[in-house]
């Protein structure tokens, strides 16, 4: 919305207004509670602005930097099986976000002529997180079965004591809790930069509107939800400014024309309203708008600065995050080395191998005498959980090699059967 604000209170003026009566997102009215709750955050808010326009100013909307990639964990809160989203559409997900934050998604061929010039590629793109804060191996996603109904819209998703799941860094990771919100309404929030405590600071999507799947009657079934809120996230207002169609509020961007509410449906070009009366209209196709997935692809160069600035200002650390990295193979070993333990040793009748970690799946044991006899070797079946039990009987006394195979590698460890 092309307004140009004054520096100090006005600054979060899309915020501490009242969003327009649609349940679309919820992000405005959680950022009005977290003020109401917190009132100094006001002065985050405005550090957070001063610091954009002087971006804006400095950096100019057409600098090319470097891809910065975020790191993504996606916690899983689930009722029953249909809230527990699989594997694949938490990938579905990543690869609309790889392609709509970098301009790559193919209806930016929709775009109208007179927006075409406006469209950027915000050069952001996104991984699920390989390593955990503490450095072990994850596929950036873990989940758990809750048994509070509308736990997102409840406020307890970020809480493990009141059953959801912590937060990892919310410095160096971008989190995303996926939920039942009130029963599907609203669609997700996010919180900007600067308002959330770091127990709770990321975004929150209800498990109907997370990843890309076939629907005749889901009209977010795109992943443009977690495109939208992941823009809150990165500091972007929605495009009317939150002002109940004034045409007063501001998403303080100036390539986005005025616009007086929120779009809905399928709208057909142009689309014109009280606050932009003539041709091209409002961009109604934007991902900060509330169209139809099917209606939202593009990003703005003015919202790809504002994106940026906050990168580079409140949320710096996602950029040097290592959570995109595998483990080094030394990470590796050391990690295996505490996540698989033999005991008795010395033993004469059994040993027990037990795992004590979730990312590890054991594979095969065997066991090997000092000269490099194969003694025993056994594999293990996908039921197992953590456990397994080695009879002794037909080994006889002296020093062994166990070697324990897991889907990250092989642990060696020492052991010795005294009969």
């Amino acid at each position: 919305m092309k307004k140009t604000l004054l520096l100090g209170l006005f600054l979060a003026v899309g915020y501490l207004t009242k969003a327009q009566n649609d349940s679309h997102c919820y992000t405005a009215e959680m950022v009005e509670q977290k003020l109401q709750q917190n009132p100094e955050l006001q002065k985050n808010i405005d550090a957070l602005e001063e610091f954009t326009q002087q971006y804006e100013l400095s950096e100019g909307q057409n600098k090319t930097s470097a891809v910065i990639t975020i790191p993504v964990v996606v916690h899983v809160l689930y009722q029953n099986t249909t809230q527990n989203v699989s594997l694949s559409l938490i990938q579905s997900q990543i690869n609309v976000l790889n392609k709509d934050f970098r301009k790559l998604n193919s209806d930016t061929t929709k775009i109208p002529a007179a927006f075409k010039s406006l469209a950027a590629d915000c050069e952001f793109q996104f991984c699920l997180a390989q390593r955990t804060p503490t450095n072990q191996p994850t596929n950036g996603v873990e989940r758990k079965q809750v048994f509070v109904s509308g736990i997102g819209y409840a406020g307890n998703y970020y809480d493990a004591s009141n059953g959801g799941l912590d937060a990892w860094n919310t410095s160096r990771y971008l989190n995303i809790w996926v939920c039942d919100i009130n029963g599907g309404n609203p669609l997700g929030f996010a919180y900007p930069p600067g308002v959330a405590s770091s127990a709770d600071d990321g975004v929150v999507i209800d498990y109907r509107y997370f990843g890309t799947f076939t629907s005749t009657t889901n009209v977010y079934n795109m992943g443009r939800t977690a495109s939208h809120e992941i823009g809150h996230y990165l500091n972007l207002r929605h495009i009317w400014g939150d002002d109940g169609s004034a045409c007063s509020g501001t998403d303080n961007v100036a390539d986005t024309p005025n616009q007086a509410g929120s779009s809905a449906g399928n709208p057909t070009f142009p689309r014109l309203d009280a606050c932009t009366t003539t041709s091209p209209g409002v961009m109604y196709m934007n991902y900060m708008d509330y169209s139809n997935d099917k209606s939202l692809y593009m990003f703005t160069k003015g919202q790809k600065t504002r994106m940026q600035a906050a990168i580079n200002g409140a949320r710096a650390l996602l950029k040097t995050s290592n959570g995109c990295s595998p483990l080094t193979s030394t990470e590796t070993e050391e990690f295996l080395a505490l996540t698989i333990s033999t005991y008795p040793n010395p033993a004469s009748e059994n040993i027990v191998i037990e795992k004590n970690a979730s990312p590890i799946q054991l594979e095969n044991i065997s066991i090997y005498s000092m000269l490099g006899a194969l003694v025993y070797e056994t594999p293990i079946e996908d039921n197992f959980t953590d456990e397994f039990n080695i009879s002794l009987n037909q080994i006889p006394s002296g020093n062994y090699i166990i070697k324990a195979k897991t889907n990250l590698g092989v642990v060696n460890k020492k052991l010795q059967v005294i009969k």
